[in-house]
C-alpha cells in the first residue's frame, strides 16, 4: 500500500490447500530374517495437512480511459495481476 493509493474494493476469504510430504522410497535398512538386506521396499512416512491461506483481491478502477488493476494477494504475498477487461496475468511464483 505503500506505492498504491487505497484499493476501490477488497475481497478477502480463507482457502485451504492440501499438502503432502512424501518420504522417498528405498530398500535402505529394511533386513530379512536372517539379518541379509531384502528386497522389500521402506515407504517412509507420509505427512498430509490442510494449510489455511488468507486470499485477497485488491481492485483498483482508475477511471474510462485507463484499464482495470486486480492484485491477488495469498497470505499477505503478491501472487498475480489480472489487468482489464483482456484478464491479462502477471503471476509471481
Amino acid at each position: 500500500m505503500e506505492k498504491c493509493s487505497e484499493p476501490d474494493y477488497v475481497d478477502s476469504h480463507y482457502e485451504y490447500r492440501g499438502y503432502a510430504n512424501d518420504a522417498e522410497v528405498s530398500n535402505y535398512g529394511v533386513f530379512n530374517d536372517r539379518g541379509f538386506p531384502s528386497n522389500r521396499f521402506n515407504y517412509g512416512q507420509q505427512n498430509y495437512r490442510d494449510i489455511e491461506i488468507l486470499v485477497e483481491e485488491w481492485t483498483y478502477n482508475f477511471g474510462k480511459s485507463r484499464l482495470r488493476k486486480v492484485l491477488l494477494f495469498e497470505n499477505g504475498r503478491l501472487k498475480k495481476i489480472i489487468s482489464g477487461s483482456r484478464r491479462r496475468q502477471i503471476q509471481w511464483n
